[in-house]
């Protein structure tokens, strides 16, 4: 089950820092921040855990996007 969420705060991290200063490679495009608080928009059928409007704090165990 999916959900969209919009996100409304992103904290940096330690690693997006060193992604900045130039000390990790990276490709371009990447977007910093992936601690992150936001509003569900919208649930997939089906999807029971979340509904619209919900306020969410993902944990984020790995990034796919």
């Amino acid at each position: 089950d999916d959900a969209t969420i919009k996100v409304t705060t992103a904290a940096i991290r330690s690693s997006d820092l060193y992604i900045y200063q130039g000390r990790t490679a990276t490709e371009i495009g990447l977007v910093f921040g992936y601690d992150s608080i936001g509003i569900v928009i919208e649930t997939r059928t089906g999807m029971t855990l979340l509904e619209k409007g919900d306020r969410i704090v993902p944990l984020c165990n790995g990034v796919d996007s």
